[in-house]
């Protein structure tokens, strides 16, 4: 098949989330077919090392650096603010670019493509104006349900996060139901995202593209973990991970210490808000050369989410490299995954902090909890078999045109 993507950044190398999914599913996809990219751009970010990395294994890749990307504290805010009294999402007007959109319109006059995958429903914005016959079959990756992560964030925030996620999520709903409508296909990462898909439109071709893994980058490390460690990984500047962490280290970090005082917690990925500091036995480590290298030592991974959507690739990266993960309901939500067998699932302060004080003290019980993750993952997760499903789905989408 050809097929050309709209993405909302560049895959790699991959340094958060939805770069790892973007990356696994993309380069599965370019193996076998004709992929060509359409990418938007952080003009705060490296666009020459991503365009580079990129291009390793897609060259044929468009890049339009996108300045609401740019935009951060306290004049995101303002910007943000400023969409409340507009009918379009905060969402959608900030991943829309017109060159962007001028390159898509001559890319599908020049050739034929059997599929235009849109990854996120905020890149769908970048459809409008392009003539209908011109456009091919729109297969749409939903990363999360966008509308449904926002309607919790709104339940979770206050002050004027919240005014802006109660009035954004509904807007965001209509856009997205309407995209669910216009396209062939949508592929969700869980069943449960699945069933939101078919409560709005009954009957849409939605097929379940789980978030998986590299296999062999994410191997289980052959030297024993370090005693008494507790990683917690991921983009701290995204609010679902900055949510969890003041959880975990307000109201379950100062249980696991009086049960385990030597037990130490690093926190890597992108430092979070200034106003979380570390208390005792913490290291906010920040970004780190070897995320694989930093999770494969800790004897215990953990996430304490309260807020989020589709699935947590923070999870199953950890059960890669069969690390014994504890996880919120939240947190482990839309995997197929069962307590005591693949991981420990604990939502209440007292239980989240029980459970990683018994996987530290019990070493053997954690080993054999983490080799048992890495088998689910063997199993259901590798990138691989997760593409498949996405293939499969583009493949009978182009069949409608």
């Amino acid at each position: 098949m050809k097929i050309l993507a709209l993405v909302p950044y560049l895959p790699s190398p991959p340094t958060f989330g939805g770069q790892r999914r973007l990356q696994g599913i993309l380069k599965q996809l370019a193996r076998d077919h004709e992929l060509s990219l359409l990418a938007l751009h952080n003009p705060l970010d490296d666009l020459g090392a991503w365009t580079a990395a990129t291009r390793a294994w897609c060259p044929d890749v468009s890049v339009f650096p996108q300045p609401p990307f740019g935009l951060v504290g306290g004049r995101k805010r303002l910007a943000q603010l400023g969409t409340l009294l507009r009918p379009r999402s905060w969402d959608l007007i900030s991943h829309r670019s017109e060159p962007l959109v001028g390159k898509l319109r001559e890319k599908l006059a020049a050739q034929r493509w059997d599929v235009l995958l849109v990854e996120f429903v905020q890149m769908t914005s970048n459809l409008r104006g392009v003539p209908r016959e011109i456009l091919p079959p729109v297969v749409l990756d939903e990363h999360n349900i966008e509308f449904d992560l926002q309607r919790r964030v709104a339940n979770s925030a206050d002050g004027v996060r919240r005014i802006f996620a109660e009035a954004n999520w509904r807007k965001l709903k209509r856009e997205e139901v309407a995209a669910w409508r216009g396209a062939a296909g949508v592929s969700v990462t869980s069943s449960r995202d699945q069933s939101l898909v078919h409560a709005e439109v009954p009957g849409k071709l939605c097929a379940v593209v789980p978030n998986g893994v590299d296999l062999e980058e994410f191997a289980p490390p052959t030297a024993p973990p370090d005693p008494d460690t507790v990683v917690f990984f991921g983009a701290h500047n995204y609010f679902p991970n900055t949510d969890a962490l003041r959880f975990f280290l307000g109201e379950i970090w100062p249980r696991v210490l009086a049960a385990r005082p030597t037990a130490r917690l690093r926190v890597v990925g992108p430092p979070p808000p200034p106003d979380i500091a570390a208390p005792p036995g913490v290291t906010i480590a920040g970004f780190v050369p070897d995320v694989v290298a930093e999770v494969g030592r800790a004897a215990v991974a953990i996430a304490p989410l309260r807020i989020g959507g589709g699935t947590r690739l923070k999870v199953i990266e950890a059960m890669a490299l069969a690390r014994p993960v504890v996880a919120t309901s939240i947190g482990a939500e839309g995997l197929d995954v069962t307590t005591e067998r693949d991981l420990l699932i604990a939502d209440a302060p007292a239980d989240f902090a029980q459970a990683v004080v018994r996987l530290l003290s019990q070493p053997a019980e954690a080993a054999a909890l983490g080799l048992r993750a890495r088998k689910r993952v063997e199993a259901a997760y590798g990138w691989e078999a997760c593409t498949r499903a996405l293939e499969d789905l583009c493949s009978t989408a182009a069949r409608t045109r």
